[in-house]
């Protein structure tokens, strides 16, 4: 044993007097310094995790490179020599340590431990790629001490979950849900608890004006709430929707989200606009979001001003012929009126370089329901979405075409990634409930839209949906509550009075029969389809037929619904509909769930 022990104290004295040891401090902590460049630049620069693996395997044969190196080599005063061999040490020879290989060793071992502690204890969390699909941008907090611009800095939360929707592998969470957190007192990991993320990204606008400041900061939520990255820009306005790429790509870097190089290609396109425009044309959507015949009004005028200044925003065309699209599905206006706006100003945003995909949502939804170009719509939705996965409106309505066209399959996946996108937004939800109607599930359907109804009390599509499905589940007393309410939001307190008149005297089919005479006769402007709707379920065909192919005749917004929606479905193997639901192009047969 005292031999063994003799003969490793040789070895030991060996590698120091060949300076192998400090040989390997330095190459260990250059190594070190070479791997956290590359875990930190490679996903930077698209790299697969692969990479990282094969600069280690190249260190690990480097430090046994250097090994043999410094084993047969020294680095003298005169440059590098052979060491000899102990055999060939004349008495009196002594290792000489130059200073250099003293503080280079000495250098290297202070890098190596404090690349450590910085690893262990020091600086934000590294984030591992993958680690991080989904996230929610929260309600920007304006700190610009002036309330009135609370529309802008909603403009710009906006804008900025549009952007980063673009990036392909990554869930952002739409605007409308963000928004139910806004003033909310709940925690990081408990918001990203409810909407199933793994981080949350927090925003505070400290000023604006000829300048925009803004501080962002990305907490991981699980295990624990942590701040993984924080930065502050500051931009001129004329360059906010560059900001917001600048803010995109810095986060897609500390997430390791690699980006495509057409992603990366897109973000570093300059994107100038004129801040005045940008400015109203917020307004207009800020005005937009009320629904209601007087905000789209006001909508409608600063987007018109927007392109006063701005003849070629593509965004603000699209917002314009938005607002016909809400006013003729609300028949605030006559379909011919509203249709030629629609083609006027679509026409105009995708003659224009580049559209968005706000442009192609709105195409989208003007050919479906506007025009019955199914193909059509299917393209302009899937460019959409191709431009934007995470675009939940696009998506809902999608899986709506889907439904008119008996693609159950597809009709089911697109709403559900609808609603993982934008679990809170009522619109989203609605569209849901009527495809559970269409698929003949009404007491799940009847469920979620009562649910829905007490927080949208007056909306009159979940009136119909209930009002639909208790007929179908021969629910009479609930399904004239429904009715009566529809009526009431028209204001035809006559129709109300002939409905309980005749439902307590003559029954269910006989109340709606002569709810809807009376309704008929005396309003020129009835809603063709909710005239056909009230004839089929009272079982008066020849009624139900000449409402019907009057509303193919006035190009009702509700037509594309006749191939699948229930009260038709008794009508099937009649000519007439056949030939009103070939004409549309639409699928003939039973909605196969």
């Amino acid at each position: 044993m005292p031999g063994h022990q003799n003969k490793l104290s040789l070895f030991w004295q060996e590698i120091k007097r060949r300076n192998v040891h400090r040989s390997l401090a330095i190459y260990a902590g250059t190594a070190f310094i070479i791997l956290e460049a590359a875990d930190i630049i490679f996903p930077r620069l698209g790299l697969p995790d692969l990479s990282i693996d094969v600069v280690l395997y190249l260190l690990i044969l480097g430090a046994v490179v250097t090994l043999v190196v410094s084993w047969i080599f020294d680095l003298t005063s005169k440059g590098v020599e052979k060491t000899k061999a102990l055999n060939e040490m004349q008495a009196g020879d002594k290792p000489v340590v130059s200073y250099g290989w003293k503080i280079a060793t000495y250098v290297s071992l202070v890098v190596i431990v404090g690349l450590i502690i910085f690893n262990l204890a020091g600086g934000f969390k590294q984030v591992q790629a993958g680690s991080i699909q989904s996230l929610v941008v929260l309600p920007f907090d304006n700190f610009t001490g002036n309330e009135e611009l609370d529309y802008f800095v909603s403009g710009m939360h906006a804008s900025l979950i549009g952007d980063m929707g673009k990036i392909n592998g990554l869930r952002v969470v739409s605007k409308t849900t963000s928004n139910t957190f806004k003033d909310l007192d709940k925690s990081i990991p408990e918001i990203a608890s409810e909407l199933i993320v793994d981080a949350v990204v927090e925003t505070n606008v400290m000023c604006l004006g000829d300048n925009v400041c803004v501080q962002f900061k990305l907490f991981s939520a699980f295990p624990e709430e942590q701040l993984l990255w924080s930065k502050s820009y500051d931009s001129d306005m004329s360059n906010i929707l560059n900001l917001y790429n600048w803010v995109i790509k810095d986060i897609a870097n500390e997430i390791r989200l690699p980006l495509s190089p057409e992603q990366q290609t897109q973000l570093a396109k300059p994107r100038p606009i004129d801040p005045d425009a940008y400015e109203l044309y917020l307004k207009g959507k800020f005005h937009m979001g009320f629904l209601t015949r007087e905000s789209q009004q006001s909508a409608l005028d600063y987007f018109n001003k927007a392109l006063e200044i701005d003849p070629e925003y593509a965004s603000a065309y699209a917002g314009i012929a938005g607002v016909w699209a809400f006013l003729k599905q609300m028949d605030y206006v006559t379909p011919d009126e509203a249709n030629l706006k629609l083609e006027e100003f679509m026409s105009r945003a995708l003659q224009l370089d580049n559209p968005s995909a706000e442009v192609y949502y709105y195409d989208g939804i003007k050919k479906v329901w506007t025009d019955f170009d199914w193909e059509g719509g299917e393209s302009s939705l899937m460019r959409c979405l191709e431009i934007n996965p995470n675009f939940s409106e696009a998506r809902a309505y999608y899986s709506h075409l889907m439904m008119l066209l008996k693609r159950p399959e597809e009709m089911r996946e697109q709403i559900t990634l609808a609603l993982e996108i934008d679990p809170k937004n009522p619109l989203i939800q609605v569209l849901a409930t009527v495809e559970l109607m269409i698929e003949s599930k009404y007491d799940l359907c009847i469920d979620r839209a009562k649910q829905l109804q007490t927080m949208m009390p007056n909306n009159p599509l979940l009136m119909l949906v209930l009002f639909q499905s208790y007929t179908e589940t021969d629910e009479y007393d609930l399904a004239i509550i429904e009715l009566r309410k529809v009526f009431k939001q028209l204001a035809d307190d006559i129709v109300i009075e002939t409905l309980d008149r005749e439902y307590s005297k003559a029954g269910f089919e006989k109340a709606l029969n002569a709810a809807a005479d009376n309704w008929t006769e005396r309003f020129t402007g009835a809603s063709a389809q909710h005239a056909t709707m009230l004839y089929a379920y009272a079982g008066n065909t020849e009624k139900t037929l000449f409402w019907l192919e009057r509303a193919y005749i006035r190009r009702d917004p509700s037509n594309p619904y006749l191939g699948v929606i229930p009260y038709l479905r008794p009508y099937h193997d009649e000519p007439r509909y056949i030939e009103i639901v070939q004409r549309m192009k639409l699928p003939i047969g039973a909605f196969d769930s």
